[in-house]
């Protein structure tokens, strides 16, 4: 009786999280707060969503490796989705050297020429007003 008990305790604890999943998936599948195919970014993984499963959804990260992460983990986590949005964010990192004593006429210089660049054609690009 007490090994019983003991058996009906570790099965609910061990289906915890496979209900807790299968419910999050149901979420998942019905709230669709991201899709097949999908840019999204979680507290662990970042790539493009492959499937949408009961318990899991599988992720290919930009290295080209496929994760699959419990749906109850994506729930809980925050979870953005790249996709939805009609705007993006590109950031450039751009060393550059500049003749000694000079910097601050070149900088200016190249900061205007990048700017006149920028506005002369019509990429949609806004460009943010300097504090």
């Amino acid at each position: 009786l007490a090994f019983g008990g003991v058996g009906g305790i570790a099965v609910g604890l061990a289906s915890q999280s496979l209900v807790g999943n299968l419910i999050a998936g149901l979420l998942i599948l019905f709230t669709r707060p991201f899709q097949t195919g999908d840019y999204i970014k979680s507290d662990d993984v970042e790539g493009y969503v492959l499937k949408i499963g009961w318990n899991f959804t599988q992720v290919e990260t930009l290295e080209g490796s496929v994760t699959a992460i419990p749906n109850a983990t994506l729930n809980e986590a925050r979870t953005v989705n790249r996709t939805e949005g009609k705007q993006r964010v590109l950031e450039i990192e751009l060393p550059v050297r500049f003749p000694a004593g000079r910097f601050d006429k070149s900088c200016k210089s190249l900061l205007a020429g990048i700017e006149e660049l920028l506005a002369s054609g019509d990429w949609g690009v806004k460009l943010a007003q300097r504090p």
